[in-house]
């Protein structure tokens, strides 16, 4: 917990200091697809794909150049849905992320790569 903390004001304080410079802000969300594997004794399990959102909020910071900084806090709803004696058993996992991104833009084409908090 102490980490997600030092994350969030890792994010805001950047952010503070680069809102002049052309920061950016949104919002983003989409469809998971999620499942569960079971390793070990139990390889009856049969879990199934249960789909679920994820929607959250970003800001992008450019750094100069091609370069910019982009934290995001998402909220990722998860899990899957298993057959237990005919009846539908769902396993419903949330999850609070903070993905801290660097993102390469050179001409339409954007990469992105970083660490994520969840």
């Amino acid at each position: 917990m102490k980490k997600f903390f030092l994350a969030v004001a890792l994010t805001a304080s950047v952010v503070a200091l680069n809102a002049q410079s052309g920061a950016g802000f949104g919002v983003k969300g989409g469809l998971n697809l999620a499942n569960l594997t079971v390793t070990g004794d139990d390889e009856d399990a049969d879990f199934k794909m249960k789909p679920g959102f994820h929607l959250g909020v970003f800001a992008n910071v450019p750094l100069g150049g091609t370069l910019s900084f982009q934290p995001e806090l998402l909220y990722s709803a998860e899990g899957a849905k298993m057959d237990i004696l005919d009846e539908d058993v769902k396993f419903n996992l949330s999850y609070l992320n903070v993905p801290l991104l660097l993102q390469y833009n050179a001409s339409g084409f954007f990469a992105e790569t970083g660490p994520q908090v969840g």
